[in-house]
């Protein structure tokens, strides 16, 4: 940990043999308001600066970098801005950038930049109505048509009424208009010093020359500035508090349990982190576990239908939050007596041990395994340094020095420790909050009106010079847009070169081999003493059950077998496993034909491997079926989660519906997880036949009971290995399966639910996802192109056409090798204009001029993103699945080469492809009902979602 000796900026640094190194620079930010100036700063400062006059160094990066991280990010009390990069080279040019963007930024000299990325007034013509549009305002307008969003958002501003937690720092789309670009500079020349800043580099680095290197060519410009952010704390409330908000619904959906709630507990603990870590396990243990006392409280007495937990310790005073959805209105009181009342029974009637025991060991499995998918692990630690260093300066390592705690944690459980944590900070605690969210069907229409009521207010009041002000600024923002940088400009981004790249695919080596009549596939690589595993059972001929086997793996491990309880399963998973999942895996080969697989994975200590058996076998042939009120709960919160989750990521919801209309494995995906899975889950309950689906999944899981088809993946040491073989052998796990076939009748198969070429699913939401499917013939072009033409559009034609442009938050095309490809848009204002942005990608690239330097970024960020590192296990299972699709690596290595060596040519080769797809019209929009039947014309069928 160090200071700067001239700026006294903090410097923390966690040195090691991480290639995947990585570079954070923060500043600590607090709110004093909602118009979100700390949002639109940390969109602008990377649109252009002194050394970087590019105006967009940002995409320009994602173009030309091997970079494994590359974002910003606003909290309620911090900006950060990451950045990683396994090549040395990388990722110095990423520092120097980010440096340059947040110190030196174009944000005062160019006026369109705050217009572009925040808000501005824009008016084509004196006849056309002003709207609104920027990039942050859209995408808080897309945030606060979230139901989630809106819980969260309302519940902290009512427990932090009196400090700067209650405005919201991304920014509330009612009053972002209000922030003027004057108070927007000021903030950022306050804020944005050195001696505000917290830098962290972490991985295999040089530290010494990057020190000096960030002092010579930044710090040293700077004097110490007294900068006064420190986050106040809330005082304490003398009683209870409850408040009342409204959540938008599409008219006729406001009957029925319809109402939301949220209970809120503010907590002071931050910066203790064995009682931070020991209330996070409590909330779990309340609410989270199967048979968490609180949640079935709450569900039992007919209070919602999905209960989700949030504990956070990202603030100064964290919080603890139940929110609750799917209730009868007029509950808050009911519903806070009933989780305040099952809090103390906990407590009176003590926390059974073994939950305690099992919640103690998945987190220190989690801390041995150290598993956090694609993200550098570097990025999480320094994410983890900030929740205690922002507060106070001593406190940045209190995140890391946890093993005494889980040794105190094993004492503790003979204790009632635990008990009397819950006892001080949840139930003898005045700080709470009791919100509802009524849902309002003429919300979004109110709102709407309001808005266009002050826009037209607005233009009333302007004379006829002003308005031709407007006019000439709103083309003037749209020349700025339209206008790219000149080559000196993006000459100045650092750039490796294609020889900096692998010129082969990386791949682990999976061995075949023959075990109990079984074959089985291994990677031999050291996995710290775990155990990892995977069972496959190939159900291809099962493809019209597909929903029914998706709704057998919601089950299994969630309901109580022959010889546990479901909440005593849980512990005795908790206790001996790292972890166990059961899924249905849906693919294709190189030649479609469908891959539908039920897979059963399991993670656990090498010592628990008998324990591991012990546990499918109970799961997989010993589940009781008979409890019918568990499966309905299981199923309703399932429904629930599948529409929040479709909607937060709405572009890939409409994605993957817009391709089943195209191909057999996306349709049979959309019965296993997409908009056909929930709509049929929706039809199971309101046509009552969760009962008869009870008594189906007696037979049907005999179909992951045969050894038919039935092969193996193990990943850990060849020592650990032989300790699998006899450990499985000795448990007779195998010997449990049988050599026959299932033949039985198939039922709950999946409904015709794809039909419409063209799909409009109505929400109250104020923006759209879009999403365009098509296909094209892969034997026409180089298919090692294919990844590269995605990304150049992605960060190129369409970034400028429908994000700078039209103010979308994101837009995408993915374009597969074998033929499939999609194009979606991310919380967007338009819906026509995007799918004619679609249409004309493939003239974009006919057109397309190119110079080297342009072609070496294309092939650099390409091959960057195949590249990323991934762990040891990750790169075992994508080797597997290799196997299963029957991608060849001598194959891959010749299309890296292809990459590699492509021109300007095989580029607009591609022309006609984009074409192709775009032409194909199966269409797939998911957003705002106003803005749907405004153009009901070009859908077959409008849904609501």
């Amino acid at each position: 940990l160090f200071r700067h000796k001239k700026t006294k900026a903090r410097v923390l640094v966690l040195s090691n043999e991480d290639i995947n190194k990585v570079f954070n620079i923060a500043f600590r930010t607090p709110s004093d308001s909602d118009k979100g100036v700390q949002h639109i700063i940390e969109h602008t400062v990377l649109c252009g600066s002194k050394n970087f006059p590019v105006k967009d160094p940002f995409i320009e990066l994602i173009k030309g970098s091997v970079n494994t991280y590359l974002n910003a990010t606003t909290y309620p009390d911090k900006t950060m801005y990451p950045v990683a990069s396994y090549n040395d080279k990388d990722f110095k040019n990423l520092m120097h950038v980010y440096l340059d963007a947040v110190f030196n930024p174009n944000i005062y000299d160019i006026e369109e930049i705050f217009k572009q990325e925040g808000w501005h007034y824009e008016l084509e013509d004196k006849d056309s109505p002003v709207i609104y549009n920027g990039v942050v305002y859209n995408e808080m307008k897309g945030a606060y048509s979230s139901v989630d969003g809106i819980m969260e958002t309302y519940l902290i501003k009512e427990l932090y009424p009196d400090c700067e937690y209650k405005y919201d720092s991304g920014g509330n789309p009612e009053v972002i208009p209000s922030l003027t670009r004057e108070e927007y500079l000021a903030y950022h020349s306050k804020y944005y010093h050195p001696s505000n800043s917290y830098i962290y580099l972490y991985g295999d680095i040089d530290v010494e020359e990057r020190l000096n290197w960030i002092d010579e060519n930044y710090l040293k410009d700077y004097d110490e500035l007294k900068v006064d952010s420190q986050i106040s704390l809330q005082p304490d409330f003398s009683e209870p508090r409850e408040a009342d908000y409204e959540y938008a619904v599409n008219k006729g959906e406001a009957e029925g349990n319809k109402t939301m709630y949220a209970y809120g507990i503010k907590l002071d603990v931050t910066q203790n982190d064995k009682v931070t870590k020991a209330l996070a396990m409590c909330t779990e243990i309340l609410l989270d576990v199967s048979g968490a006392k609180v949640k079935e409280a709450i569900v039992k007495a007919g209070l919602g239908e999905e209960i989700i937990s949030d504990y956070c310790d990202l603030f100064r005073q964290g919080y603890l939050a139940i929110y609750v959805k799917n209730a009868p209105a007029g509950k808050k009181k009911e519903l806070f007596e009933v989780i305040e009342n099952t809090m103390k029974q906990v407590v009176s009637e003590g926390i059974d041990k073994d939950l305690l025991l099992a919640r103690i060991n998945l987190r220190e499995f989690a801390a041995k395994e150290k598993e956090f998918g694609i993200t550098p692990k570097g990025l999480i630690y320094g994410i983890r340094a900030m929740n205690t260093w922002l507060y106070e300066d001593e406190a940045a390592f209190n995140k890391f020095k946890d093993s005494w705690i889980y040794d105190e944690f094993h004492k503790d459980i003979e204790s009632d420790y635990f008990e009397k944590l819950i006892e001080e900070h949840f139930i003898n605690n005045n700080n709470k909050v009791m919100v509802e969210y009524a849902p309002s069907e003429g919300l979004t229409a109110r709102v709407d009106k309001k808005t266009r009521e002050e826009l037209e207010a607005f233009k009333a009041s302007l004379s006829d010079e002003e308005i031709e002000k407007l006019i000439a600024d709103t083309k003037k923002l749209k020349d700025y847009q339209n206008t790219p940088s000149t080559p000196e400009e993006l000459n100045t981004i650092p750039l490796l070169t294609r020889d900096d790249l692998s010129k082969t695919v990386r791949c682990s080596d999976i061995k075949e081999d023959s075990f109990e009549g079984m074959k089985v596939f291994r990677s031999n690589v050291k996995s710290n003493g775990i155990s990892y595993y995977m069972i496959r059972t190939d159900l291809s001929d099962y493809k019209d059950n597909v929903f029914a086997l998706n709704t057998l793996t919601l089950l299994l491990g969630s309901l109580s077998t022959k010889n546990y309880s479901y909440s005593a399963l849980e512990a005795f998973k908790g206790i001996h496993l790292g972890a166990a999942s059961f899924g249905v895996d849906i693919d294709c080969d190189k030649d479609f034909n469908l891959i539908l697989d039920y897979m059963t994975l399991v993670k656990c200590l090498n010592e628990n491997l008998d324990k591991s058996f012990e546990y499918l076998k109970e799961v997989l042939f010993e589940t009781q079926f008979d409890d019918v009120d568990r499966i309905k709960e299981l199923i309703l919160e399932q429904l629930s989660k599948l529409k929040s989750s479709g909607l937060y990521a709405g572009h890939a919801t409409a994605s993957e519906r817009a391709l089943a209309h195209i191909y057999e494995d996306e349709a049979i995906k959309d019965y296993s997880d997409g908009i056909g899975y929930m709509k049929l889950l929706e039809k199971l309950i309101n046509d009552n036949k969760i009962d008869e689906f009870a008594e189906y999944a007696k037979t049907l899981i005999t179909s992951l009971r045969s050894k038919n088809n039935l092969t193996m993946l193990y990943i850990g040491s060849d020592e650990d290995y032989e300790l699998f073989k006899s450990e499985i052998k000795k448990s007779n796990l195998l010997d449990c399966f049988t050599d026959e076939v299932p033949a039985f009748e198939h039922k709950f198969i999946n409904d015709t639910v794809i039909k419409d070429k063209s799909e409009g699913f109505t929400t109250p939401a104020k923006i759209q996802y879009v999403a365009l499917a098509g296909k094209y013939d892969p034997s026409k072009i180089k298919k090692g192109i294919v990844p590269l033409i995605g990304s150049m559009l992605n960060s190129g034609y369409l970034w400028n056409r429908v994000r700078v442009l039209n103010g979308a938050y994101g837009v995408f095309i993915r374009l597969q090798p074998n033929g499939k490809a999609v194009f979606s848009s991310y919380r967007d204002p338009k819906l026509t204009e995007t799918l004619e942005a679609y249409r004309e990608a493939g003239d974009y690239l006919a057109t397309a001029e190119l110079d080297e330097r342009e072609l070496d970024k294309a092939v650099i960020s390409t091959c960057g993103s195949i590249d990323s590192p991934i762990s040891d296990r990750a790169e075992a299972l994508r080797a597997f699945r290799w196997y299963l699709t029957k991608k060849d690596v001598s194959r891959l290595n010749e299309e890296r080469e292809q990459l590699l060596n492509l021109d300007i040519e095989d580029i607009r080769a591609f022309a006609d492809v984009v074409r192709e797809v775009a032409s194909y019209g199966e269409i797939c929009v998911i957003g705002s009902e106003e803005k749907i039947k405004e153009n009901e014309g070009i859908f077959n069928n409008i849904i609501t979602f």
